[in-house]
């Protein structure tokens, strides 16, 4: 079952590739500022330098931003595709991320990506703000081009209310952190979901030792 989840994310990233160039929202913001790049040399422009809130406004289709912080880059996101609960956000160059709901399980093009990761039941622990213990699995290919898995053990703990400010937008939010470990390796995930609308509108989640943490805005939400 989970060879042909990992395969079925493949399949999905790699569709989504190319997409964005039709999408209106596009032309917002364009391409990767930097998001492959070893680091910057100067500052780079964040979300705020980037985006209005009067522009993201316009916007009439799903739009998200996603940014590398230990490289200072960032770059907007239109949905590309949907397959059952996976969500493909792609960028003007083609970087992308895949999500089951809100918790990534794949990227593209941002370096030493995530290929896959089984990540049941954790969307519905964090939208719940509940404590928890599950597992996640996370699949990447060595320099070979071979699949190799990491099983991580993972806790949930609700970490209390936090008002946040996403390119001039107060939300109220219930804040969730998952801290996962394997072995000598450690890293944790945040979520900020929304009081009163349970969107999940930030969340920080590890992609890999190469890329870090990526921070995810979402901007205009998928439609439920």
């Amino acid at each position: 079952m989970r060879s042909t989840m990992f395969a079925g994310l493949m399949a999905l990233t790699l569709a989504a590739c190319g997409t964005e160039a039709s999408n209106p929202a596009s032309q917002v913001v364009r391409g990767v500022v930097g998001l492959i790049q070893s680091g910057p040399k100067a500052p780079l422009p964040g979300p705020d330098d980037l985006l209005t809130r009067d522009v993201i406004d316009q916007v009439t289709v799903p739009y998200a931003m996603v940014g590398i912080e230990r490289r200072g880059a960032y770059a907007s996101m239109t949905l590309a595709g949907q397959n059952g609960p996976f969500n493909s956000w792609v960028t003007s160059d083609s970087a992308g991320v895949i999500m089951r709901g809100d918790i990534v399980t794949a990227t593209k093009g941002l370096g030493a990506d995530l290929a896959a990761a089984d990540v049941t039941g954790i969307a519905e622990a964090v939208r719940a703000n509940r404590a928890a213990t599950l597992r996640r699995e996370h699949r990447y290919l060595d320099g070979e081009g071979r699949v190799f898995g990491v099983t991580y053990d993972c806790t949930y703990a609700p970490a209390g209310a936090e008002e946040i400010t996403i390119i001039g937008r107060t939300y109220d939010t219930d804040v969730m952190t998952e801290t996962c470990v394997a072995g000598d390796e450690r890293f944790e995930n945040r979520y900020w979901t929304g009081r009163g609308d349970g969107i999940v509108w930030q969340s920080r989640q590890w992609v890999s030792n190469g890329v870090g943490p990526i921070l995810f805005l979402n901007l205009v939400p998928i439609a439920n």
